[in-house]
């Protein structure tokens, strides 16, 4: 409504002032930016275009049409202005539309942060209370696995009570090794930060990792990229890796490939893991970075907890998405160290 009041108005003026007073019409002929570029703060690119075509077509025939009432500037002079009329509310309306996207994805990732933050006030009261209750359990568990042993060396061959200690030594070490895990996210080392190349880290994780592969009758495939050296715990960003190569290989059908690439994110690296499985069930979202959530049948929810924790420490972000095609793209970003790139 004032971008429409304001464009009349100064037509107005232009209409009610005589022909002979060639300075007005100049000053008149420039106000028509005001609500141009009015437009564009409110409505962006689509605004300030439409108030530049709203402002040429009340504006032409005084310049070229009305003989008995025309603009006294020169013909050039009125078409330049057109010209500018349109330039101007391009320019100021992509201007605002950039301001805005960037605006927006500020808001997102602040948003984000605050999610992880929770996320991690949340993990930090469910450690305080397994963490004794982890310790209370691993010396009795201990104790029982040797009994359990003890029992099934004491059963024959034969005896079919010797398969029910073969369940109950599995399971108690299963048990055993939740517990490991458990204690591994609850006292984590710290972190030793100093540059290294990620590249190395992704060549040395796919090594690790390559009888499993062919194992499973899948390629495993690095592109290093030319990303700028990483300021991060190396061993740490390793058993991240590692844990996520793992959780691909063993989520990805017979045929399919996973695949780790470093590239630059601005002022952090990209590590990604890509697979060519089903995915991460949308139900989950980032719940799947809570303790004890999982999406894979036998998984113990606790090595994506522990993978974002050792991210989170050493000051970058653990996230994923589904792959276009199919699949999931785990990506850790993390800070850039000087340099150069590798």
């Amino acid at each position: 409504m004032a971008v429409a009041g304001g464009l009349g108005i100064i037509t107005a003026l232009h209409y009610l002032t005589s022909p002979e007073l060639a300075t007005a019409h100049n000053i008149y002929r420039r106000l028509y930016y005001l609500p141009i570029v009015g437009a564009a703060f409110a409505g962006g690119l689509r605004g300030g275009l439409l108030a530049a075509v709203a402002a040429a077509a009340v504006y032409t025939p005084h310049a070229f049409f009305m003989h008995h009432h025309l603009d006294p500037a020169p013909t050039a002079e009125k078409l330049s202005e057109l010209l500018l009329f349109f330039g101007v509310g391009g320019l100021a309306g992509a201007l605002v539309d950039r301001e805005r996207a960037l605006r927006w994805r500020e808001q997102g990732q602040r948003l984000a942060q605050l999610e992880a933050e929770a996320r991690a006030e949340r993990l930090a009261g469910l450690v305080h209370l397994a963490r004794g209750l982890a310790h209370e359990l691993r010396n009795p568990l201990g104790g029982l696995q040797g009994a359990v042993e003890i029992a099934a060396e004491a059963v024959p061959p034969g005896d079919p009570r010797r398969g029910m200690a073969r369940l109950a030594l599995a399971e108690t070490a299963r048990l055993n090794r939740v517990l490991e895990e458990f204690q591994d996210f609850a006292r984590p080392r710290a972190p030793d930060p100093r540059p290294f190349e990620p590249g190395d880290v992704l060549r040395h994780t796919a090594e690790v990792l390559a009888p499993e592969a062919r194992e499973r009758g899948l390629a495993l495939r690095v592109r290093p990229g030319q990303a700028p050296r990483v300021l991060a715990d190396p061993e740490q960003v390793t058993q991240v890796l590692v844990n996520l190569v793992k959780n691909a290989l063993q989520a990805t059908p017979h045929g399919g490939w996973v695949e780790l690439e470093a590239s630059p994110a601005g002022e952090s690296v990209r590590l990604r893991v890509s697979d060519t499985g089903p995915g991460v069930p949308a139900a989950l979202g980032d719940s799947i970075y809570d303790p004890y959530v999982t999406g894979r049948e036998g998984g113990s929810g606790l090595g994506l907890a522990i993978s974002a924790m050792l991210v989170r420490q050493n000051h970058g972000r653990l996230g994923h998405a589904a792959r276009p095609g199919g699949g999931a793209v785990f990506s850790i970003e993390l800070p850039c160290a000087t340099g150069g790139p590798a």
